[in-house]
This record gives C-alpha cells, structure tokens and sequence, in this order.
C-alpha cells in the first residue's frame, strides 16, 4: 500500500501517491485538451489560387522608376486551401508563394465542391471573414528604397 503524502495547502486534503499522479496526469490532459481547442478555434482555412496555365498572374515592377510589367489576370485557377492556426504558420505561406507568380492568395471560399480549373467569380468562390487582412498599397507615395521593406510596411501604417 502506498504511504499518502501531506500537501501543505489547507485546499487539498491528504492523498496517495497514485492518487496525486492520477490527478496531475489528469491536469496535463485537460491542458493539453484545451491548447488543442483554443488551436482549432483560431484555425482557418486560406484559399490559393493558381493560374491553371501557370502564367504570372502577379503585378511586378522594373526599372529604377518601378514601372509595372504587363501580367495576366487569368480567367481558370486551380484552387487549394491549407490551414492557418498562427502568425507563423501563415508566414509559411507567404514565404512559399512569395516567389511563385502564378499562385496568389484570396479572401474567399469556393461556394461548393467543384472540379478545377474554376473560374473566379461571385459564383465560385464567397467572401470568407478571417482572422486576417489583405492591404493593397499599390497606390503608396513610397519614395525610399523598394528593398527596404520594413520601413515601406511602417510609412503604409501610418
């Protein structure tokens, strides 16, 4: 038989070792439980779209006055949707498509199941409400150094 141990806190009453192990173990699972919940409660899903003939579909810009290149707006799209949980799952996102000009990201959903390639259209795809934002900035007055990104992020705030 196991010897009980005393807690000093005049909240718990004198228990077995077993039972202190059960109850920690206990804890550990509820805690676990609950990071797994608050996890799925900030999850969503973001929708990318790829050109279906994999042409740019991204404005780029040249020149030492950053003239904009010609790009395609793209009428089919291969749709994918991947998790988002965090800041820095969605980090990776950016990241991986940072330097792919045929695949960009939407602030929507496809309506249904469809087959792709699909169209985008208010038919395809419903504005989805996320847990982030999507700034255009292609009308910034920017007159500092396009590799300077942090501080070009930090004049659009203002």
């Amino acid at each position: 038989m196991l010897e009980p141990i005393c807690l000093t806190s005049p909240f718990f009453i004198q228990i077995s070792l077993c039972e202190y192990e059960l109850l920690v173990n206990s804890c550990c699972h509820v805690y676990t439980l609950a990071k797994v919940l608050k996890r799925l409660a900030i999850s969503e899903d973001i929708t990318i779209l790829t050109s279906y003939n994999h042409t740019s579909i991204v404005k780029t810009f040249s020149g030492i006055d950053l003239t904009e290149q010609a790009f395609a707006k793209g009428k089919e799209f291969n749709v994918t949707e991947e998790p988002v949980s965090d800041l820095q799952s969605l980090s990776k996102i950016l990241q991986r498509l940072e330097n792919n000009p045929a695949s960009t990201i939407i602030r929507g959903s496809l309506i249904k199941a469809q087959s792709c390639p699909v169209p985008r259209n208010k038919k395809t795809f419903i504005a989805t409400p996320g847990q982030w934002c999507m700034i255009d900035i292609d009308s910034l007055a920017w007159k500092g150094a396009v590799s300077d990104q942090q501080a070009m992020v930090s004049y659009a705030i203002q």
